[in-house]
């Protein structure tokens, strides 16, 4: 695999068969024979569209910093320091904010420096787009680049007090399923919506994350070179199961059912690692596999 660096993901983590060889790609390859070259693509941190609310009436919106709005295109409507919350409507064939009405049909709201947006109670530092929908409703889109929003994600979906290495995994892991659905809905309005990854914008992030987001930067898994998505899941009941049983998706190894170790005694603390020889404590199952596991 040439400059590829392998890595043994176990189903503890919860995403993919334990022991299969995966590839964490970070610099440039050869494109040979169908082997897919995936330097290029993190040259620049790449820019994700997340749905953050669908087909609404009404929704909480206020700024925090420098902003600026304009229309569709890249004309600037308005621009000030700071708005206070009001509610966003659609009236009149436009959209309002609070006591003002912008005969638009699609508004962008992009904050300066460290500014934020604030929306139903949840700071984003990306910039949004309101996009009107039929019927009086509409919907809104962050825009915002990969890295800030694994570092979103990564405390919602994990315990931050979990063990550095279990992070750095779920950060390639969530960059991994980011990116698999930036690829295939490339040409769709949005690429990721809330069901997607836990994601509250930056109430969950802290220094300790977000260093570990750097760390792990541009680092993705590939099988045979090719990006998938990297599923994964906070319980388990003793054996993932194959994709395609489940999403009716092709079956490749790193997406395969396995055997999982599963601790349900307090006498293991987090981050200490075992192995398939060692002897477990009492509640403890062995996993199936010859290969090191993770308790978390």
């Amino acid at each position: 695999m040439g400059r590829a660096f392998f890595l043994m993901f176990i189903s503890v983590l919860p995403i993919i068969a334990a022991g299969i060889p995966l590839s964490c790609h970070r610099e440039s390859t050869v494109v040979q024979d169908g082997v897919h070259d995936y330097g290029p693509l993190m040259d620049t941190i790449p820019v994700v569209r997340v749905l953050l609310i669908n087909d609404k009436r009404e929704a909480q919106v206020a700024i925090h910093g420098c902003y600026q709005i304009t229309g569709s295109l890249t004309d600037v409507i308005e621009q000030g320091q700071g708005l206070p919350k009001g509610t966003i409507s659609i009236s009149n064939g436009g959209i309002r904010i609070g006591n003002k009405h912008y005969n638009h049909s699609e508004l962008r709201i992009v904050t300066q420096q460290d500014g934020r947006i604030e929306l139903n109670n949840v700071r984003y530092r990306g910039e949004i787009r309101i996009l009107q929908q039929p019927n009086n409703k509409f919907s809104v889109i962050e825009e915002i680049d990969l890295e800030s929003f694994i570092a979103g994600v990564l405390g919602s979906e994990m315990p931050q007090a979990w063990n550095d290495e279990a992070l750095r995994a779920q950060a390639v892991t969530a960059r991994t399923y980011a990116m698999y659905k930036k690829k295939v809905n490339r040409d769709n309005i949005y690429h990721l919506d809330m069901l997607d990854l836990a994601y509250r914008g930056v109430a969950n992030e802290t220094s300790r994350l977000t260093k570990i987001v750097q760390d792990t930067k541009g680092i993705v898994m590939v099988y045979n070179w090719n990006i998938f998505p990297a599923y994964f899941h906070s319980t388990c009941g003793g054996h993932t199961e194959d994709v395609h049983h489940v999403f009716g998706k092709d079956s490749i190894p790193p997406l395969s059912g396995w055997y999982v170790i599963i601790v349900t005694t307090p006498n293991i603390p987090p981050g200490v690692r075992i192995s398939a020889n060692q002897p477990l404590k009492k509640n403890c199952r062995r996993p199936r596999y010859p290969f090191p596991a993770y308790v978390l």
